[in-house]
């Protein structure tokens, strides 16, 4: 078996015996409050991508119809970004803030809560990848980063973001030096999937 296919192994086994959900949603999935959405952010290190509307925005109701349903935009932010919703008209503190004057605004920021990318009005699927893309090149972490991100998500037992990191690793990086300390992590979760498995097998028996 390869090391990505051990790492795809590993993800399944850890997904399996956390009963998580096996089908991505079709949907983009919002959270709605600012503190679990900048925690989750952190958490992850990914790039918080806000909507802000308000009660009679036309354009934020066609935002949502189109451009949210789109097949690539719901990929893209549920694997890449934290995403929010913020309804100006309930909660106006944040928009005023930075200044938003046209709903739909939609703001990208870093994991930290530096804002990269803020844009109002209503934009098209295509319009929308393009912004995504550029705005989360810059945010990338470095490989580097990336093995970091994987150590503090194996201290705190989240394997499912422990493996996503150290795949990217395998695949992308040219340092033989993170690619023999990631094959050493894969290979603790490894061992850990096997102890956790065991132990559902005999949780079941």
């Amino acid at each position: 078996m390869s090391i990505i296919s051990k790492a795809r192994y590993l993800l399944t086994v850890f997904t399996l015996t956390c009963a998580l959900p096996a089908v991505q949603s079709q949907e983009a999935q919002w959270l709605t409050d600012y503190n679990q959405a900048r925690q989750l952010a952190s958490k992850l290190n990914r790039p918080l991508f806000i909507d802000i509307g308000s009660n009679n925005c036309i354009w934020c109701r066609r935002l949502e119809a189109t451009t949210f349903r789109h097949p690539g935009v719901i990929s893209t932010l549920n694997r890449d970004v934290v995403r929010r919703k913020v309804n100006a008209s309930i909660a106006p503190a944040l928009p005023r803030a930075l200044g938003v004057q046209a709903y739909p605004t939609l703001v990208i920021a870093a994991p930290t809560g530096e804002v990269v990318h803020l844009r109002g009005g209503y934009v098209n699927a295509a319009q929308l990848m393009g912004q995504l893309t550029g705005a989360l090149a810059k945010l990338r972490p470095t490989e580097k980063q990336s093995f970091e991100i994987a150590q503090a998500a194996l201290a705190r037992a989240d394997y499912a973001c422990a493996i996503s990191s150290l795949q990217n690793l395998l695949k992308k990086s040219k340092s033989r030096e993170l690619q023999f300390k990631a094959r050493q992590l894969l290979a603790q979760l490894e061992q850990r999937a096997a102890d956790r498995f065991s132990e559902a097998t005999r949780l079941q028996q």
